[in-house]
């Protein structure tokens, strides 16, 4: 597994596109204090988990890539077994407190679908996924959308063929986008959080959630967005929705969120007409998506350098968790927005 990147730097403008000199540290640090945590003693042994905890503290990126790519989780609570000594309580403590932060329980009676993602990177050396994670991170700045397995279907749902070789002169990448899994799941509760450990100041730029058509012909280029194109559906971190061309404004400023905030898409697809909600740190924001595909993908949209998404939560309900109250706003897709037999309108 390569070492991935992750520094704590002041970061001025930053122009999509272009890269981004910055001072840094290669993670292979953080795997070196963490190994220091399991084989040092005494103040070696503190001196490497209070480094730990400075990172852990500064960026929520630190501790998902932690969480991720090593088994720091498993060596603290050994060490809780059979060390006493009190500052290293209180050490061990805030470390397990900082790793837990964005650890979430799936729901009761949820079945997990997590083993079954599969990122696609539509353009080579864009994106990454660290190792065998749930993570993946941008290398470059540009919008780069990350549709993923499973696909969610509705039970004999057809597959719909992608007739269309070429969108503006790229080439559809038909081989990329044949599914590794899809599950007649009927609800599907998909929660992430963004982040950037080389940048904590907020994004002047939005990334965004959504979901596409599961037969959306899709290329490489960094035009395509999501309900303003065909085939799919964007909120943006700005609190926009994206539907039909146009854009549908935030009804509230809690609408909005920045790196750090749980997100979550629900899709129901067992009612008629089928619906997809939004949460933002659990609150289910007013406005709700009916009319897409029987077939859908869900995505992330990166922005920046080193910005990451990481998929929490990946799971079948027995119930949604989403419910319609007073007040609540349909916005629902045209059906000509999965029609692709006269182009894609991408401009």
């Amino acid at each position: 597994m390569s070492d991935r990147f992750i520094s704590l730097v002041n970061m001025t403008t930053v122009t999509p596109g272009k890269s981004v000199v910055l001072d840094e540290f290669e993670f292979s640090e953080i795997r070196g204090l963490v190994q220091d945590v399991q084989s040092k003693q005494g103040p070696e042994e503190k001196a490497a988990l209070r480094k730990l905890i400075q990172h852990m503290e500064q960026n929520e990126g630190v501790c998902l890539e932690i969480n991720e790519l090593t088994n720091l989780q498993t060596i603290l609570h050994d060490i809780q077994e059979y060390d006493n000594d009190a500052e290293m309580k209180g050490l061990l403590d805030r470390s397990l407190q900082l790793l837990n932060k964005h650890q979430l329980p799936i729901p009761p009676d949820a079945i997990s679908l997590i083993d079954h993602f599969r990122p696609i990177f539509l353009k080579d050396n864009r994106l990454q996924r660290l190792g065998n994670s749930n993570i993946v991170k941008a290398r470059t700045s540009n919008w780069r959308i990350c549709p993923f397995d499973p696909i969610i279907t509705v039970p004999g749902a057809p597959i719909r063929p992608m007739t269309l070789e070429k969108i503006n002169k790229m080439v559809v990448k038909k081989d990329l986008l044949i599914p590794q899994f899809t599950d007649e799941a009927g609800i599907v509760y998909c929660e992430m959080i963004f982040s950037n450990a080389m940048m904590p100041e907020p994004n002047f730029l939005s990334f965004r959630v959504g979901i596409v058509d599961a037969d959306l012909p899709m290329t490489e280029s960094t035009l395509f967005l999501a309900g303003k194109n065909k085939g799919g559906i964007s909120y943006e971190s700005n609190g926009t929705l994206r539907i039909n061309g146009h854009w549908n404004d935030a009804t509230d400023n809690k609408d909005k969120f920045e790196r750090g905030s749980h997100i979550a898409m629900e899709v129901n697809m067992n009612v008629v007409p089928r619906t997809l909600r939004f949460f933002v740190e659990g609150r289910q924001i007013a406005r709700y998506v009916t009319n897409f595909p029987a077939r859908i993908r869900f995505f992330a949209t990166l922005i920046m350098e080193y910005d990451s998404f990481c998929v929490q939560q990946l799971c079948k309900l027995n119930k949604p968790i989403g419910i319609l109250r007073e007040g609540d706003v349909e916005c629902r897709v045209n059906d000509n927005m999965y029609d692709y037999t006269s182009g894609m309108d991408e401009r």
